[in-house]
């Protein structure tokens, strides 16, 4: 069999070693256009800016097997009918096409801004930009409000002379409770600015105009989310409103080709709904289902979702998977940690952990168990408390 993956994240990489472990007897062909070798895409907010050093992403091994082939060239369509991927003025033809291209970064239109004034923060490329124009003298704003946008001004905040935060809505972090935001904000070396608008920019007074004043700025860096690379789909109906659509074992509509990792739309267990989750977890859950199905053992997705940021000195982990409106309940509440449930009734739908790591692990475990009771929670303490309880 041989097959075509089209990109080369963290999903790719899962995959090609579950299937070179799992001994499987084809080819593989990789295609990805990201410099020539992929990296870890969390170490580029985190730690980049300090050591100037990427964190490989795939090992020397599966680099070089025998059974994997490297192809660095972007794909510009696929016919899945004929199992062909076009790139450049080439083709070639695969058994099964597997579509891993991910997101890419939303990038603004802003006034007065060129690409040398306004970056996002993606790939290794986008890193390495923004490296050759900071400078211990540099002004940054960020645009966001998420984990991206406080991690990426932590990693900055030693390197340059001052870092502004423009929050879009009056909180920070909307995607966690309030009390789990806040305490990330009051600890973040960056000045933050609610609910403020970018108006246009004056690079060669670096000056910054905004809903709220003018702000010093030399360089901006936008945080404000991504969108799902799933145009190779589109052509043939493999698209949903969120990404490429697959069944719960990654299989699209069409028998040839198959899709996993932040470009999956998928019909998820715990939620019941069909949505897309941008998320390392959820690159390597996909990533192992589609193995299994690949080397003749199909077993549906069931992984609980979880999700981390490192803020700084603090770990934020999160089991389980809220919305936005979700309620939510203090469990713990110490110096520097939070153990916060967030909740649609009784029914617990995600833990969020704050330097609580063996919290966040009895959570998740939990969460395989089955649905969780906000009641039993509360009674027993903590997430560790209930899962030492319903092993006794």
């Amino acid at each position: 069999m041989r097959i075509a993956i089209i990109g080369a994240g963290q999903a790719t990489a899962t995959l090609l070693q579950t299937l070179i472990r799992g001994e499987f007897a084809g080819t593989l062909t990789v295609f990805h256009d990201e410099g020539p070798r992929p990296v870890q895409r969390p170490p580029l907010s985190k730690t980049f800016f300090k050591t100037k050093t990427a964190d490989w992403l795939v090992p020397d091994d599966l680099m070089q097997h025998p059974q994997i082939r490297w192809i660095h060239r972007t794909v510009t369509a696929i016919d899945p009918d004929a199992g062909h991927v076009i790139w450049d003025d080439e083709h070639d033809s695969f058994d099964h096409i597997v579509l891993a291209t991910g997101t890419r970064s939303l990038k603004p239109t802003i006034e007065g801004a060129s690409q040398d004034t306004c970056h996002t923060l993606r790939t290794l490329a986008d890193a390495e930009a923004i490296l050759k124009r900071i400078t211990p003298e540099t002004q940054v704003v960020i645009q966001g409000s998420g984990f991206l946008a406080f991690e990426i001004a932590h990693a900055l905040a030693t390197t340059v002379a001052s870092v502004s935060l423009l929050l879009k809505t009056d909180r920070a972090m909307p995607q966690v409770s309030e009390v789990i935001a806040t305490a990330l904000m009051e600890d973040c070396p960056a000045t933050c600015y609610p609910d403020t608008q970018i108006e246009y920019i004056q690079p060669e007074m670096a000056k910054l105009h905004t809903s709220k004043g003018p702000l010093a700025c030399d360089l901006i860096i936008s945080a404000i989310g991504s969108v799902p690379n799933a145009e190779l789909g589109a052509p043939w109906g493999l698209t949903d409103q969120y990404g490429i659509a697959v069944d719960a074992t990654m299989q699209t509509a069409h028998p040839r080709v198959s899709a996993m990792g932040e470009v999956a739309s998928f019909p998820n267990p715990h939620t019941h709904r069909t949505q897309r989750i941008e998320s390392i977890a959820q690159a390597n859950d996909t990533a192992q289902v589609l193995a299994a199905r690949l080397l003749g053992n199909p077993q549906p997705f069931q992984a609980t979702p979880w999700f981390w940021s490192d803020q700084g000195a603090h770990k934020l982990q999160i089991a389980g998977l809220a919305t936005r409106d979700d309620q939510s309940t203090v469990i713990t509440h110490g110096d520097n940690t939070r153990v916060v449930a967030r909740h649609q009734g009784e029914q617990v739908t995600a833990i969020e952990a704050l330097n609580q790591a063996r919290e966040f692990m009895a959570a998740r475990r939990l969460f395989e168990q089955g649905p969780m009771n906000l009641s039993d929670l509360m009674q027993a303490g903590s997430a560790f408390s209930l899962l030492q309880s319903s092993r006794s």
